[in-house]
This record gives structure tokens, sequence and C-alpha cells, in this order.
């Protein structure tokens, strides 16, 4: 991946985080409460995906990607099942 594909994709990452982030502050009612999830969820997937464009990955990447992957899902276990089954099909002798 190019250097400005990954500097884009943060800028999206900010851009989204800061749309989160205002509606959270704004004063509306239940709607701007589902918009702020929205945003968050979309903010947190496209900030998982940039960690997981790091090559080399590092142990602080990897983790960084599982965080924000785990906050778009909300299931800690299905992600930690996944894992296994990607490391168990990488590396059969773990």
């Amino acid at each position: 991946m190019s250097d400005r594909v990954h500097d884009e994709l943060w800028e999206l990452v900010e851009e989204l985080d800061e749309l989160a982030w205002d509606l959270q502050e704004s004063e509306a009612g239940d709607e701007t409460l589902v918009g702020y999830a929205h945003a968050f969820a979309r903010a947190r997937a496209a900030n998982a995906l940039w960690y997981s464009l790091f090559i080399p990955a590092s142990s602080e990447t990897v983790a960084d990607c599982m965080y924000e992957a785990q906050a778009v899902a909300g299931d800690v276990n299905g992600l930690r099942n996944v894992v296994r089954q990607v490391l168990a099909n990488t590396y059969p002798t773990l």
C-alpha cells in the first residue's frame, strides 16, 4: 500500500472520529445517539483497517487492530475465536 493511501485512510479515521464526537456532544435526542453509535463503529472499523496495514506488523499494531475490531464487533470472544482459527491454520504446530 502506498504511503498516500495510508495517509488518506488516516485522514478518514480522523474525520469519522470527529463526526462521532460531534454527535456525542450534541444535545439532540435518540436519533443522534444512533448516529453516534454508527459513526463510532465506522471510525473504529477504519482505524482497525489502518492498523492492519502496517508491514511488518508489530505486537503493538496487532493489539491496536484487535482493540478497534472488538470495539466495532462488541464480541471479544468471537474475535478471539477467529484469531485462534487463523493462527491454527497459519501455524498448525502451535
